[in-house]
């Protein structure tokens, strides 16, 4: 698997359908804005293979497949929540008078051993989720994203190694530098707050502005990504 041609490929992807075409640019943001539904219809289309990027149109597609992909999306993480809720009666039951601040031995030994399950269902979950998309978007069926012997079966042909290396490696290729961009606008706000002595003028002119450009940048993000998925399920062969 050549990472550095797929890095070239989904840049490219995204410079020509994107960015070298504001008008559909300015489309994928108005589709962001309504909840990011539409636009996760959207990413269903780069994910089928479709080259160059897909036009935005039929929206009444995209609201439809967005909705279908935020249901599949909710059923995956289920499965969190509930060991979330878990965790946290049994720190309740297991505490000393239901003092939840005051766990006890058995309520930190339960919370440590379902925080390890938490943590590691988020990264099965996070493994798997791209494969059913990818399989929803080109199948057309919904409950293809959870035929998890299929899904296990693609990653298979794919190579375990190859496709969790390579879906770490765009976690980490994405989400440092976003993050290391979140932090630097907060200190800019923090900043902000002391040097005008908490301007509201200022602090929601600072906000508008970080929401300015995560609506710009989202798009170019997303499908990026999505190309990049994309074309690491197609060493499937499907």
């Amino acid at each position: 698997m050549d990472f550095t041609e797929i890095l070239v490929d989904s840049w490219d992807y995204i410079k020509c359908g994107i960015i070298a075409n504001s008008t559909r640019w300015m489309q994928l943001i108005v589709a962001v804005l309504f909840l990011g539904i539409p636009f996760n219809g959207y990413l269903l289309r780069v994910y089928r293979g479709i080259t160059p990027a897909p036009e935005v149109d039929g929206w009444g597609t995209l609201f439809i497949d967005g909705l279908k992909v935020l249901v599949i999306t909710i059923i995956y993480i289920l499965p969190l929540l509930l060991i979330l809720i878990l965790v946290l009666g049994l720190m309740i039951l297991a505490s000393p008078g239901g003092n939840i601040g005051d766990p006890g031995i058995a309520g930190g030994f339960f919370e440590s051993l379902f925080t390890l399950l938490y943590y590691l269902m988020e990264f099965v979950i996070a493994a798997i989720l791209p494969v059913a998309y990818i399989r929803f978007a080109r199948t057309g069926l919904f409950f293809e994203a959870f035929n998890f012997g299929a899904i296990l079966e693609t990653i298979g042909r794919i190579g375990w190694l190859n496709y969790v290396v390579a879906v770490v490696f765009i976690a980490l290729l994405i989400g440092v530098p976003l993050t290391m961009v979140l932090f630097l606008f907060l200190f800019i706000l923090f900043f902000a707050l002391v040097l005008f002595n908490s301007n509201i003028v200022v602090v929601v002119g600072i906000l508008a502005f970080l929401a300015l450009l995560a609506l710009i940048i989202i798009p170019l993000v997303s499908v990026f990504q999505a190309r990049y998925l994309t074309r690491v399920y197609n060493f499937s062969g499907e």
